[in-house]
């Protein structure tokens, strides 16, 4: 139905006039598409560019912050348990003996 209107449209002008004008219309039709994803995605990336050196500078601020701090406050600081902790430490000292034992192993072979 809205076809028909469009085509009457063409069908009141010269046939070079109207070629000419469906061009313009496909052209306008295309920019306007343009436009809309350039209005959808621009503020995304303001907001990708402002985020992404917030983030860095939390993140080295954070490391900074972290860094001075002695391992009892950092336990503090992440709520580990005394007994998470002698376990994660237990769990460490047999990493090391493995892996000079993984060593001492590969040096005969």
């Amino acid at each position: 139905c809205s076809s028909d209107l469009f085509e009457k449209r063409y069908d009141q002008l010269p046939p070079n006039d109207a070629h000419l004008q469906r061009i313009a219309d496909h052209v306008s039709a295309y920019l306007q598409i343009v436009r809309s994803q350039l209005l959808a995605t621009v503020p995304k990336a303001v907001v990708h560019c402002m985020v992404v050196p917030a983030k860095q500078m939390l993140l080295e601020h954070f490391q900074e912050e972290v860094a001075g701090k002695e391992e009892a406050q950092l336990r503090r600081l992440i709520n580990e348990s005394e007994e998470i902790a002698e376990q994660r430490d237990s769990l460490r000292k047999r990493l090391v003996l493995l892996t000079k034992a993984a060593k001492e192993i590969a040096a005969f072979m």
